[in-house]
């Protein structure tokens, strides 16, 4: 880990008519993903929480995060990853995916961007608190309301895990995209 110490992600922040570029295309990317790459969950998990790491270094503010943070799950759904057809139990629970994005997003921007934390550290925190809520909802989910056992393996150990993944995914493109495009 000790390449990551001395990232300053921080510098990263995007011009407005880049940022909202890259919103639009990261959206439709999010929501189209899963019906491309279909399975493993882990991979289209990887690549998706891999964007919702950049757009939490890249983005000034949260006004244009609506979109990232509910079309991933809205195309995992009506592509089938999870169950293998889209199911009317996965739309109920989406809010819950939506604000375990959303506070992914959240904890990585206000601990790297505001409190310049280690990145490593900042992803860590990040992904156990978006992998806790899922896997919490998912056993209510399951225990309470009769939900499919499988859900429980969804939501559980790989959430954090491709949480994980796509942040070092995103903080290894940064660091070559810093390397190769450095800004002055």
């Amino acid at each position: 880990m000790e390449f990551c110490q001395n990232i300053n992600l921080s510098k990263n922040i995007l011009s407005y008519k880049r940022s909202v570029f890259e919103i639009i295309f990261f959206s439709i990317l999010c929501f189209t993903i899963s019906f491309f790459l279909v399975h493993p969950q882990w991979a289209v998990g990887t690549v998706v929480n891999a964007i919702l790491f950049r757009v939490a270094i890249t983005q000034k503010g949260l006004k244009f995060l609506l979109p990232i943070v509910i079309l991933p799950s809205l195309g995992a759904i009506l592509s089938g990853l999870i169950f293998g057809t889209p199911v009317l139990n996965l739309f109920i629970f989406a809010p819950l995916i939506w604000l375990g994005n959303f506070l992914y997003i959240l904890i990585n921007k206000s601990f790297i961007l505001k409190n310049r934390l280690n990145p490593v550290i900042s992803l860590a925190s990040a992904s156990i608190v978006k992998g806790g809520i899922l896997f919490m909802g998912a056993l209510i989910a399951v225990y309470v309301f009769n939900f499919p056992n499988i859900l429980l393996t969804a939501m559980g150990l790989i959430q954090v895990l491709t949480a994980v993944f796509g942040g070092l995914l995103a903080i290894s493109y940064q660091e070559i995209e810093n390397m190769f495009f450095k800004q002055v």
